[in-house]
Order: C-alpha cells, then sequence, then structure tokens
C-alpha cells in the first residue's frame, strides 16, 4: 500500500495550481449530524446535534448518545469510540439498576 505524499490544489476553475507536500491527511466527511431519529424526543443543539452529558445521556432517560452526532465539540473516530463506550456502559448500569421498565 502506498502513502500520500502531496496534494494537488485547483484553482477555483478546476486546474492544476500547485502540488503541496504532505505526509498524511484527514478526511472530512461532513458537518451535518444525522439525528433526525431522536427529533422531538431528545433536546438537540442549535444545528441538530444531540445534547449529552458526561455520560452521553440525553434529556430522555434512558437514551444515550455517542459520536459526531452529539454537541461535543471534538469530532475523530478516537473521541466518538470513547463516547460509544461511555455511553454503552452506562446504558448498562441504567438498565441494571431496575428503573428502566423494560
Amino acid at each position: 500500500m502506498g502513502k500520500v505524499s502531496g496534494l494537488v490544489l485547483e484553482t477555483p476553475t478546476g486546474e492544476p495550481a500547485e502540488t503541496l507536500e504532505v505526509q498524511g491527511v484527514f478526511e472530512f466527511v461532513g458537518v451535518h449530524p444525522n439525528s433526525d431519529l431522536v427529533k422531538g424526543l431528545a433536546d438537540l443543539a442549535e444545528g441538530g446535534w444531540v445534547m449529552v452529558d458526561n455520560s452521553m445521556g440525553t434529556s430522555y432517560t434512558g437514551l444515550y448518545a455517542a459520536g459526531d452526532v452529539t454537541n461535543t465539540p471534538l469530532k475523530q473516530v478516537v473521541t466518538a469510540a470513547g463516547q460509544g463506550a461511555t455511553a454503552a456502559f452506562e446504558a448498562l448500569r441504567y438498565l441494571d439498576s431496575g428503573v428502566c421498565p423494560l
């Protein structure tokens, strides 16, 4: 497998302008959260991000969220993985508490 060695920068008309030497690239996939599933159920921040607390809990008791859909500022895979672990732990704790109606 090869590695990235540079990026070809283009002019506004799409013509190559210059090559920028780099050793890596972070892919940017978007800024719009896919939170329609919980719209009207959990509180959303301006822009549609799901509001969570430190335990990844939402305003709806027993509902947890993690990753780029949340209102947390750092949008990286490693952050989402940590949030997912926290949300899973807290959801299990909620289910084991006896409070959950399920």
